[in-house]
């Protein structure tokens, strides 16, 4: 065995309990880039936004609540991520996935704000500061929160790839149906 491995070998052996902690849609950088943790790469006040001429720069102290619901569909976040220098306040700006409206144009900015971790979430921070945390994780897929939670628990979505509408989480038939039509596909085999 190398060196390598029996270090592994006994980190291993010491941890009893892993908790998967699985917040909200936000990013890394929302929570976390202006926390203090020394050594994580998250954004900085250097980094920016822009549509045409404005500038959206990154900044200290998101807003408690934002003014509209920010777009977390596949189309909205497929922006986000590949909209260039302008995908967050760009996809704000414009989406109408979400049933909230866009925002004003003086609140567009607000999506590039970040909290002030040990301020404004003080039980993420300490949970950050005495567990690891994952800076370079990435969904199994670019969208919203009930894809992404099935992808972490079952390794797949199961199809899905939106959000359920208000009946499809009432009668069970987005968190299930999916996983029975593969559990079948896979017993056929």
């Amino acid at each position: 065995m190398s060196e390598s491995d029996a270090k592994v070998a006994d980190v291993s052996a010491t941890i009893s309990k892993v908790f998967v902690l699985m917040l909200e849609n936000h990013s890394f950088d929302h929570i976390f880039a202006m926390s203090g943790i020394p050594g994580i790469n998250a954004a900085t006040t250097s980094d920016s936004n822009s549509i045409g001429d404005q500038v959206y720069p990154v900044k200290d102290g998101a807003p408690a609540s934002m003014t509209t619901d920010p777009g977390h569909e596949f189309a909205d976040v497929a922006l986000q991520l590949s909209g260039g220098n302008g995908g967050f306040a760009q996809s704000y700006a414009t989406s109408v996935s979400e049933s909230t409206g866009t925002p004003a144009a003086d609140h567009v900015g607000d999506i590039m704000a970040c909290f002030r971790t040990p301020a404004q979430l003080p039980v993420v921070a300490q949970l950050a500061s005495e567990y690891a945390i994952c800076d370079q994780w990435c969904s199994s897929m670019p969208g919203p929160t009930w894809p992404n939670r099935f992808f972490v628990h079952g390794a797949s979505s199961a199809c899905p790839d939106q959000s359920p509408k208000t009946l499809e989480e009432a009668d069970g038939n987005f968190t299930f149906t999916g996983f029975a039509m593969r559990m079948a596909r896979f017993m056929r085999r």
